[in-house]
């Protein structure tokens, strides 16, 4: 039977089958709309398991990222990363995010959307922060910050109250002049709160 000129998809078949390959295998010679020419079986072209040289699968890769032309950008990586702590088991990150029930909602989880709601906020240095650090990854509970800021939205982060001002330890730290090793050790040893932050240091000292 003469095989020239049967095509599946992109394959052209441009010469007899006659070359033993795998499995016992007839292969042929095919040339690919691309200009690729390779020995394929023929087995595969004629009930259609082969479509190309792999040159459509490429194309169509490359298609995806040229929607949003951001594949390679920070800000790509913000909205990646923050969908394998939450959702893939094996990230370095998960029992931090997804392990404590962090997760992406539903509107997130397609990239187009995250840069719909984001990128006109997004600058470079900036870092996505959870308003509520319980809370999932979505546009209420979201916003971008330093990274210092963010520091302080950590869950390890003790809260101390005085005067109707709520901040971190660091944070009073910078605030009343003092070293935060110091300001902690007084916390840990049990110091109330308005003397911690209130008693000079040469009198500690």
């Amino acid at each position: 039977m003469n095989y020239i000129g049967t095509r599946s998809g992109r394959w052209l078949v441009i010469g007899e089958p006659k070359k033993k390959m795998y499995a016992h295998d007839i292969g042929t010679k095919c040339r690919c709309d691309c200009g690729t020419e390779r020995i394929v079986a023929i087995r595969r072209i004629l009930n259609g398991d082969t479509k190309s040289c792999g040159c459509a699968a490429n194309e169509a890769a490359a298609n995806k990222n040229r929607k949003h032309g951001q594949y390679k950008t920070k800000f790509y990586a913000v909205w990646r990363t923050m969908k394998e702590r939450c959702h893939n088991p094996n990230h370095c990150g998960y029992s931090r995010y997804g392990d404590r029930g962090i997760y992406v909602c539903d509107r997130w989880q397609l990239f187009e959307n995250f840069r719909d709601d984001n990128q006109a906020q997004y600058k470079n240095g900036l870092t996505l922060d959870r308003i509520n650090n319980d809370g999932p990854y979505s546009p209420e509970n979201c916003r971008w910050v330093t990274p210092a800021e963010q520091a302080t939205n950590r869950s390890n982060n003790v809260i101390l109250e005085f005067n109707g001002e709520r901040l971190t330890v660091s944070q009073w730290a910078r605030k009343i002049g003092v070293q935060e090793i110091t300001l902690r050790k007084r916390i840990r040893a049990g110091w109330a709160v308005d003397v911690a932050l209130t008693k000079s240091i040469r009198r500690y000292n």
